[in-house]
This record gives C-alpha cells, structure tokens and sequence, in this order.
C-alpha cells in the first residue's frame, strides 16, 4: 500500500471523506509506503485501505488518524485529537470500517 499525504487547512478544505475504524492489535503491523516513506500500521488500516483503493473512493482524498496525525508527537497528537469531531463535520462523508 502506498499512500500520499495532501496538506491542507481545516477553514478551506478540499473535498475529503473520513475512515473511522477499529486500531487493531498494535503488535500486528504492516508497513505502508506514505510519500515513500516506511511507517507500521495496523493490519485492520491495511485491509481497509486496500478495499477503498478498489472501491469508488479509490481517487477521494481520505482523512485517517494514524496518517494524518503525528502519533510520536503528544502536543500534536493532543492537539489534532480536539479536532476530529471538526474534521470528520466538514468532511464529504464518513467510511466506517469495522
């Protein structure tokens, strides 16, 4: 899986959808490719990408916590944390994944 991250402002967002789904078991990762770089996710985020990708979502920019939040950083994480509620209200619809 290879994902690219798109920077953008939550008071002009472009049109995004929201994955709410369940972690998983952090013992068992998987490494994903984000702008080319390495990082270990859950092996429940791998699934539910792969079946976005293949879906009519597969070009939607998708908005995923473990990604798009910092989870080594806890001011960020703290920070990005208050705002999911503001996130997932703006964004086009939400992709749960169980």
């Amino acid at each position: 899986v290879s994902l690219s991250i798109q920077y953008a402002s939550l008071d002009d967002p472009p049109e995004y959808y929201a994955l709410s789904y369940v972690w998983g078991d952090m013992n068992h990762t998987e490494q994903i490719l984000v702008d080319g770089a390495p990082i270990h996710v859950t092996k429940n985020l791998v699934a539910a990408v792969r079946v976005l990708q293949r879906s009519n979502l597969k070009t939607a920019a998708l908005w995923i916590d473990a990604i798009c939040i910092n989870q080594n950083d806890m001011t960020e994480r703290a920070a990005q944390v208050r705002l999911m509620g503001r996130i997932y209200k703006n964004s086009e619809g939400v992709v749960a994944w169980l």
